[in-house]
C-alpha cells in the first residue's frame, strides 16, 4: 500500500488520504522523521488542517521530550497509547500533583483529560507511540502554560 502525505512542518505530517488506514508504514515515516527531527518527536494529523472540529493525531515522542505543564482551555483531551510508556500528571491550580497516571499497555491504555485541567507528560521509554484526540479548530490562545 502506497501512502500519500505532506509535511506541514519536519515534525508535522498530514496525510492526503480520505481514509487514512495507520500502517506501519506511517509508523516508519514517523519513526523516520522523530528521529531526524531537533525536538525527537513528530506527528501525524488524521483530521484535514488546523480548522477542522476534531483533531486527531497520531505522535510520536522520544524520552528526551519535555511536554510542559499546560491546559486546554475550550476542549477536551483523550490520550491513547499504543506503544512504550509515559507518565500524565495532573496539577491543581497552585502547582501541586493532584494525580499520577503510569499510561502503557501494561497499567493505562486511554486516558481522558477534562478541559481547564493542567498537566504535562514525561515519557519514560525510548518511544512514546500515542493517539491525541481534541476538539479544533487549533488555535493557540486556547492552551494556556503553567507560570507557577
Amino acid at each position: 500500500m502506497k501512502i500519500s502525505y505532506y509535511f506541514e512542518s519536519p515534525e508535522v505530517i498530514y496525510s492526503n488520504e480520505k481514509i487514512t488506514e495507520v500502517s506501519n508504514q506511517w509508523i516508519k515515516l514517523l519513526t523516520k522523521h522523530a528521529s531526524l527531527s531537533p525536538r525527537k518527536t513528530c506527528r501525524l494529523c488524521l483530521h484535514t488542517n488546523k480548522a477542522s472540529v476534531l483533531h486527531q493525531m497520531i505522535i510520536l515522542h522520544n524520552k528526551t521530550v519535555h511536554v510542559p505543564i499546560h491546559r486546554h482551555l475550550h476542549s477536551d483531551e483523550i490520550l491513547n497509547v499504543f506503544t512504550g510508556s509515559a507518565i500524565i500528571n495532573f496539577y491543581k491550580s497552585n502547582g501541586v500533583i493532584s494525580k499520577t497516571i503510569k499510561l502503557s499497555k501494561k497499567n493505562c491504555l486511554t486516558v481522558t483529560i477534562p478541559k481547564g485541567i493542567f498537566h504535562s507528560l514525561t515519557i519514560k521509554s525510548n518511544w512514546f507511540l500515542f493517539q491525541e484526540i481534541i476538539g479544533g479548530p487549533f488555535i493557540p490562545k486556547n492552551t494556556e502554560f503553567a507560570n507557577w
